[in-house]
Order: C-alpha cells, then structure tokens, then sequence
C-alpha cells in the first residue's frame, strides 16, 4: 500500500507542477504524455498485485445482475438538448422502458416524475456529502431505492440499495469496453453509462442528452484565456462564457474533446441510437426528437400493449 501511495503523489506532484497547475493532462506536452503513459503503464504492470482484491470485489457485486436481453433503455446523459417536451414524452409513455441516469440527474425537475432504473456515479463531487448536492444526491437515491453502478472504491459508507461496481481505471492503449476491467476508452460518464448498457445486454440503447458540443462553446477572451459556455439539462449552468481554467490553451482543449470522440468508437454498436437533433458524436446512428417521440407515442406504445396482452392471456390459461 506504501508504494503505491508514493508512486500517486509522485505522479500527482509532477502533474501539479505543469503550467498553470492544469487539472487535466495536457498530452500535447511531452512532460506531461511521457508522465500520463508511465502512470497508465504501472498501473497495468507494477501495481498489478493489487488488482486481485479489486476484480473479485467487482465480479462478485455483479452476480445476480438481471439480463436485459429483449427490452430497451433510455441513457439520460447531462446535455442541454435533453429537452421538457422529450421528457414530458417519455413520463407519458415511458411503457416499460428502462431509464439509466447519471451525475446530477437529481437537480432535474422531472426527476420525481421519470424515476430511473438505475444511476451511474462517477464524478467525484457526486460522491461529497460536504456538498449539498452529494447529500441530496444520496437522499434522491435512497428515498427511490435506486440500483446504483459505482467505481470501485467510490462510494457512501452506508447505502440501503444495490451498489454494482465497475472498474474505473483506464487503459486507452486497449479496446476494452467491459466495465469489470480497465477501460479502454477515456473518462467520461456518459460512456461508462453506455458501457454498462452493453455489458447488461440491452436489444436498444437510446442516449439522449449526448452532446459533446463542447467545441462550439468555448471561446477567448481580450487577456487569451479560454472560456466555456458551459451548459446541462438538469440546471447547473453557467451564465454565458466563464473562464475554463482546466486547460493550458484552445489547443489544449480541443486535443483534450477530440481524444474522448476517438475513443468513444470502441463503443460503436448497432444497438446504441444517438436521439438528438445536435450532437457532435458521430459515432451512433442518430435518431430526430421527433422521430423518436412519434416512436414512443405509436410503435412502442402498440407493441407494450400486444405485449401486456399476450401475457393476460397466458396468465389466464
């Protein structure tokens, strides 16, 4: 445990130590990619020894897990396109359809009307009780006895409902998408979420609230220092521009956003449609707000109902 708490602050103070003390690695800088891939390379090799403990800690709170073969889910991801006329939509004709949540879903205004399955966790302000919204957080969580998938060795001390872990580190040198191993991809929850989707073995993912448009919000100020016009559904919103001090430069930045959509194709699968009339990932087939309400409404809706009755009928025999 020593040697590994020496290697985190070794790698920890180097990282601090980059220009402008950025918070996000700057892999446009040589210091800083050589410093970000022997990070990732002891992980995968020297602190192997303490990977055991983890991966049977992760594969034993995925026993039990439900297969999903056969229905359908909805990713609620933290995008602004996620609008009140498709979620209005979706508590009218929700007919079975699995919802996954994630991060600050709960500071949505819909969240006591469209309930989700389940909730994937993974930035770490979720997780603080000293903020109030990691102590409404939990209090949404458990006053709705919500499934939660968390990173292993994220999570509240005391929980009442099913926790499922999944492994956080990563390893984008692999094509990895199961959540039970180092992912393969960069860190972004949305893709996480997506990830357990698949693992759980869903016919249909829909997204909505996938944006990713990140590169059309930012800007430069008069003095060159970058802004985000920063924006999500669920009210945590910026009130226009406001300087972005996690990145170096636009440069930075742009590198930083590119890396995640070319990662994000390891997710690419025909099970998994893009609802939006906006985004910038290009890796799903897309489907329009429209189309997708006028789905839910008509199609889906008849065949819930064929559904329900084929299972009356054979209850009743």
């Amino acid at each position: 445990m020593a040697a590994r708490e020496h290697i985190q602050s070794v790698f920890t103070e180097a990282n601090m130590n980059t220009k402008n003390e950025c918070m996000i690695p700057n892999r446009l800088n040589l210091k800083s990619l050589i410093l970000w891939n022997a990070k990732g390379n002891l992980s995968v090799w020297a602190l192997d020894r303490f990977r055991f403990r983890k991966r049977r800690a992760i594969n034993r709170s995925w026993k039990g897990v439900d297969n999903k073969e056969g229905k359908e889910c909805l990713i609620i991801a933290g995008g602004p396109s996620y609008t009140e006329e498709l979620a209005n939509e979706l508590i009218r004709n929700r007919q079975g359809l699995e919802v996954i949540a994630i991060n600050h879903y709960h500071l949505s205004r819909f969240k006591d009307d469209l309930v989700p399955n389940y909730y994937v966790l993974s930035d770490p302000d979720t997780f603080d009780l000293e903020l109030e919204a990691g102590n409404k957080l939990k209090s949404y969580i458990d006053l709705h006895n919500i499934t939660t998938f968390t990173p292993y060795g994220a999570d509240w001390v005391d929980t009442s409902w099913e926790t499922i872990v999944f492994n956080d580190s990563e390893n984008v040198y692999s094509r990895n998408i199961n959540p039970r191993g180092p992912r393969g991809y960069t860190s972004n929850t949305a893709f996480k979420a997506i990830a357990i989707a698949l693992e759980l073995g869903y016919e249909k993912i829909y997204i909505a609230g996938l944006d990713h448009d990140y590169p059309r919000r930012l800007g430069v100020t008069k003095d060159l220092r970058l802004t985000l016009d920063d924006a999500h559904h669920y009210g945590m919103t910026t009130e226009g521009p406001q300087v972005y001090p996690y990145f170096e430069c636009m440069a930075h930045a742009l590198h930083c956003y590119a890396l995640n959509l070319w990662h994000l194709r390891k997710l690419r699968s025909p099970k998994v449609v893009n609802v939006t009339d906006c985004s910038m990932v290009d890796v799903f087939r897309r489907i329009s707000h429209k189309d997708f309400i006028e789905y839910l409404a008509g199609e889906r809706r008849l065949q819930h109902q064929r559904v329900g009755e084929a299972n009356r009928r054979a209850y009743e025999d």
